[in-house]
């Protein structure tokens, strides 16, 4: 084997190495640890479907909540429906859902998965009645008059 040979068996078992290397890190963040604290999470599971009416003077608006719930963090989408209590005339949109578990309250935030129209809320919650029930504050972004705004709140558990 030459000079040369020798070089390029040298960088290319390197590359090989670092790829391996590179994978199991990834193995380990990606599958083992999420796995892990799986088995030692002791909290309550929230995943499920919620549901939140909500009525104003003019619209009742119909949240419904597909939560997904790994350890203490949160995933899923929402559906809310706006109905306009005059004319019944409906809108609609599908929100991307993302927080956290922890103590017993919960952090929500959700954003329009079209990204062409404005729509943020963020709710604290704490679970009452055993977990049946999450109650708390919603804060959001009303895009009519562009202002901050927030009320109480409460989701009820679905298929209990």
């Amino acid at each position: 084997m030459n000079i040369s040979e020798t070089i390029i068996l040298g960088v290319v078992s390197g590359i090989v190495t670092s790829a391996l290397i590179f994978l199991l890190v990834k193995v380990f963040y990606k599958i083992i640890i999420p796995w892990y604290q799986d088995i030692l999470y002791s909290g309550i599971n929230l995943s499920g479907q919620w549901e939140e009416v909500t009525k104003y003077s003019r619209y009742t608006d119909h949240m419904k909540f597909n939560i997904s719930q790994k350890n203490n963090k949160i995933t899923g989408l929402a559906s809310l429906v706006k109905v306009n209590n005059t004319t019944q005339e409906a809108k609609s949109k599908i929100l991307i859902i993302t927080g956290k578990f922890q103590n017993g309250y919960l952090i929500l935030t959700l954003e329009n998965q079209d990204k062409r129209m404005q729509t943020l809320l963020t709710y604290l919650l704490k679970v009452n009645n055993g977990g049946e029930l999450l109650a708390g504050n919603v804060t959001w972004v009303d895009v009519g008059t562009n202002n901050i705004k927030t009320a109480e709140t409460q989701l009820k558990r679905l298929n209990v």
